[in-house]
């Protein structure tokens, strides 16, 4: 369901590059976007953030990573956002991340236009 309010996406990624890339595909797609590393402890960092609309979570290559999406689900802010994950860690069972409440994920590299076709489903919602 679409409304006119601003929506937000978290957008949480190690690496430069793709910081640049990928925030700017959530821009072109009407998204205020707030960028962060996985250092410390993000939900205390943002303590500020208005509701968050969908969170992104890229190159995730370690449990630790992943343990941020339990994290998130249990933020008052997060708890109902959609969780879209790039893995880049091929060592990442099948079983390990079925444990978490990740809505999509896929692994890298990422095909952008597909990507792009994955966040608008789930902002669409």
């Amino acid at each position: 369901m679409k409304n006119n309010k601003k929506r937000t996406a978290l957008y949480v990624c190690p690496a430069y590059d793709s910081r640049m890339v990928i925030s700017f595909l959530l821009r072109s797609l009407d998204l205020d976007v707030v960028t962060t590393t996985y250092e410390g402890n993000m939900l205390e960092e943002f303590n500020t953030l208005p509701e968050i609309d969908i969170v992104v979570l890229d190159h995730l290559q370690s449990m630790e990573h992943l343990e941020w999406c339990s994290q998130l689900k249990s933020d008052a802010r997060t708890e109902n956002s959609p969780i879209i994950a790039v893995l880049a860690n091929e060592n990442i069972s099948q079983d390990e991340i079925a444990k978490l409440k990740i809505d999509f994920y896929t692994r890298t590299p990422v095909d952008i236009d597909s990507f792009q076709k994955i966040i608008t489903r789930y902002i669409d919602k």
